[in-house]
This record gives structure tokens, sequence and C-alpha cells, in this order.
């Protein structure tokens, strides 16, 4: 099993300031190249009702994936953005989720994901990020 870090802790340390953006496939990117050689974790994209695209980065063996399936994946591949409030943080407060947290930075990210925390990332969305 891959070590869930990047190898090079200088470039860990330059990638942890980079910020996240309204795509998701570049959040998605970053993510991929701070944790290129990390087998055990788990890349996840999928669409809403309503089309809007999202993504779930979690760690193999430390993330519970069944947990993550009901309270997340499950509920969002059939939700659609309520009325004029188009945040994150609305769609998030609508999950069953115990605890969601916002972030900025692709390195804050990174950091939950090495503590087994799943990691949701919806496009058109920067810092509406929720980690679980």
């Amino acid at each position: 099993m891959a070590h869930t870090k990047p190898s090079n802790a200088a470039e860990r340390s330059a990638k942890s300031e980079i910020a996240l953006t309204n795509s998701l496939e570049a959040n998605m990117s970053e993510l991929r190249n701070v944790f290129v050689d990390c087998s055990d974790i788990v890349f996840h994209s999928f669409s809403m009702k309503d089309g809007t695209e999202c993504g779930v980065v979690s760690v193999k063996g430390l993330s519970d994936t069944q947990a993550l399936e009901r309270q997340v994946i499950a509920p969002l591949l059939v939700m659609e953005w309520e009325g004029n409030d188009k945040s994150a943080r609305r769609l998030f407060s609508r999950l069953p989720a115990s605890s969601c947290q916002e972030y900025e930075k692709i390195g804050e990210l990174a950091d939950r994901l090495c503590v087994g925390y799943p990691v949701v990332l919806v496009d058109g969305r920067p810092r509406r990020t929720l980690s679980i």
C-alpha cells in the first residue's frame, strides 16, 4: 500500500499554497499531482440530477466508503440546486453527513485526505469544498 503523502516535502509545501478554482477538473488535477504516486487515493466523478459535476476524493482503508456513499454521493446524485442560492454551503447543509468544513487551498484538502477524511468538490464553486 502506498503512503498517503507526497514524496517530496518541498514539492508538497509549494502545492499546499495553490488556491482552489472554479474548475472541478483543475482542482482534481492538482490533487492528482499532489498524490501522484499514492495508489490508495481514490478519485470519483459524478453528476448531480441537474448536471452539476462533482468529484469525491477518498483514501482506501481510511475513509468510510459506505458512509460516504450513503451520506454524500447517493443524496447528491438526486439533488438539484434550490432557489437562487447556488452556494455549495447551502447544498452541503442538506446532506446527512455529520460535519462539513470548507477549505480554500489544495494543501488543506491534501492534509484532510492524509488523515482519512474524504473530500467533495463541486464544479463552479471555489472555496466550497466539503471534508467529511
